[in-house]
């Protein structure tokens, strides 16, 4: 298993959180853009809420909310959820496995000899590298 797939295993994303990501880097590539957050309630966004013509969003109720994507409830939401994300994380390339902390050494009480992690087949993850496995290295350079 490679890093990322643990990376997406171990930290689900909203389907709201998932739409606003594709909306920020269709903002940031092709924008500005304008979304609409139904009941003004960022849960209830989707990819069909925003659009590069304001015009074209409706408000069907008092509630919603008209705004840029970039700098509005949409990008506020992606970056609430990058900071609950680790700054950094550790990965055993051999048992494909994710840790919150450095693996350390101990002492193995059966074979009477100090285990060192095998340094080689670890990999230290950074914030950035979280995002780019769950959103792709574009947003990465862009939300670290």
């Amino acid at each position: 298993m490679k890093y990322e797939t643990a990376i997406c295993e171990s930290f689900p994303i909203p389907p709201h959180v998932s739409y606003a990501a594709r909306a920020l880097k269709y903002d940031l590539l092709h924008g500005p853009t304008w979304s609409l957050i139904p009941r003004g309630d960022i849960k209830n966004f989707t990819f069909d809420h925003f659009s590069t013509d304001y015009s074209l969003l409706e408000k069907s109720d008092d509630s919603d909310i008209i705004e840029e994507t970039y700098v509005g409830m949409v990008g506020d939401c992606l970056r609430e959820f990058i900071e609950t994300l680790p700054t950094e994380i550790w990965f055993d390339c051999c048992a494909d496995y994710l840790m919150e902390s450095e693996p350390e050494s101990y002492f193995d009480e059966i074979a009477q000899e100090w285990i060192e992690p095998f340094w080689d087949e670890i990999m230290r993850l950074t914030r950035r590298d979280i995002i780019a496995a769950l959103f792709g290295e574009f947003m990465a350079r862009e939300f670290n």
